[in-house]
């Protein structure tokens, strides 16, 4: 009987000590937040002459890894150890349906570029330019890291200081922008910016990372059903020290 109970009260006191320990909010003293260009959304890159298109495209990016200190970084009065990892997706593909009614058109698309992304655009495409506006989601995969420390309390040991750490490595962010493009022939001229907003999944950072991206290009139409690329991309943002550049190339195939 007495083991009983011994074994009983060791049990509820498990489960009283167990509900008693409450966490204090992280210290943090360390961010690694990597960012990536957002995905391209583009118009149709050419006049289009029928009410509507189907165009698949394929490419390759080349660019180097870039890692950029932040300073002036403070959290809960902590200076902060802060530094962006800029990273390249090096293949990108896209599926996209264009539908067309006079000038006015509608673009909307699905692809992969460092993850999943969506978009739609509407614009204006006639005989030698276009114009137009775009939106999408991405769910971009994007490694972040931060570390720190934190004040752990309970009835048996009362403010234990232990070690933070948190790692995530997706994220979903709202891209938008604007494309414009002119085309003579079978020759092309295109650009597109947007901009999205890092998730820094930390309240009380005094700033969200806006991320800008800006893609320039020329194509040639081969033939009746593929169309050839090479352009540039430079990507900047929020305490960036500038603008970093790099190179893509790829292909179109319209049926």
């Amino acid at each position: 009987m007495n083991f009983r109970i011994i074994s009983l009260i060791l049990i509820a006191s498990a489960f009283l000590l167990s509900g008693c320990v409450t966490e204090g909010d992280p210290r943090i003293s360390k961010i690694r937040m990597e960012v990536n260009p957002a995905p391209e959304m583009r118009g149709a890159g050419e006049h289009m002459t029928s009410d509507y298109q189907v165009r698949l495209s394929g490419g390759l990016n080349a660019g180097p890894s870039k890692k950029m200190e932040v300073d002036d970084v403070y959290r809960n009065g902590r200076s902060v150890d802060f530094a962006y990892s800029l990273e390249y997706g090096f293949v990108n593909a896209a599926a996209e349906l264009a539908l067309k009614k006079n000038i006015f058109m509608v673009n909307t698309g699905v692809g992969i570029n460092n993850g999943l992304y969506t978009f739609a655009s509407l614009g204006l495409n006639t005989n030698h330019f276009e114009i137009g506006f775009s939106g999408g989601v991405w769910m971009n995969h994007r490694d972040y890291d931060c570390e720190g420390d934190m004040t752990v309390t309970s009835m048996l040991v009362f403010n234990e200081v232990k070690e933070y750490s948190h790692h995530s490595n997706n994220g979903t962010s709202v891209i938008y922008g604007g494309y414009a493009g002119a085309y003579l022939g079978d020759f092309g001229l295109e650009i597109s910016a947007s901009t999205y907003e890092g998730d820094m999944e930390l309240e009380d950072v005094p700033f969200s990372p806006r991320v800008y991206t800006l893609y320039a290009s020329a194509s040639y139409r081969l033939n009746d059903h593929w169309r050839v690329r090479l352009g540039s991309v430079g990507v900047h943002g929020e305490n960036f020290d500038k603008r970093y550049w790099s190179g893509f190339g790829g292909v179109s195939y319209i049926p």
